[in-house]
């Protein structure tokens, strides 16, 4: 695993912002991009595997090439967003950080924001409520990112869903009523 997220950072820079690290992978080769998606599904098979936690930095390292690797890596984006394992989970978490970086730069902001939305709402809809860091930032992308409009048909959702746990609805009131909607 280590030797896989080492050699990742001699093939791309994901020691920089996500948005560069996005356009280098875009400007490879569609032989490279699918060697580079191969390698992150072969690590994302073996977290799967192994109860070994990543170390912050490779965790970082795994999402941001997941991220830098869209629209090809949906699937194991997915893969790890709605499974319950303990790497899951950090990555999730470590996911949800870094989609922010998605909507701040326009041009991944105009490719991959539906794919973001809709992973959201769905996670959401997935009753979380077991994951209080992942369902935090999860909740802080929604309300600190997406316009009104996105977010109070998401909130209404979760809120007409019957799997939408009674702590996350309660988060949610809690959170309008801080922002007063």
């Amino acid at each position: 695993m280590k030797s896989l997220i080492e050699g990742w950072r001699k093939t791309v820079p994901t020691d920089v912002p996500l948005p560069h690290l996005w356009r280098c992978v875009n400007d490879l080769g569609n032989n490279a991009k699918e060697a580079l998606l191969a390698q992150a599904e072969k690590l994302g098979d073996e977290l799967f595997v192994k109860c070994e936690l990543l170390r912050e930095k490779d965790r970082i390292t795994f999402v941001k090439l997941m991220l830098a690797l869209l629209p090809a890596s949906h699937s194991l984006i997915e893969r790890f967003v709605f499974s319950k394992t303990q790497n899951s989970q950090e990555i999730q978490f470590t996911l949800w950080c870094y989609l922010e970086e998605v909507w701040d730069d326009e041009e991944m902001a105009n490719r991959h924001t539906s794919f973001a939305i809709d992973l959201l709402r769905r996670y959401l809809l997935t009753d979380p409520s077991d994951e209080v860091l992942q369902e935090w930032m999860a909740l802080d992308l929604i309300f600190e990112h997406l316009p009104d409009h996105v977010r109070l048909k998401i909130i209404q959702e979760v809120f007409e869903s019957k799997n939408a746990s009674e702590p996350l609805k309660s988060n949610l009131r809690a959170r309008m009523t801080l922002r007063g909607n």
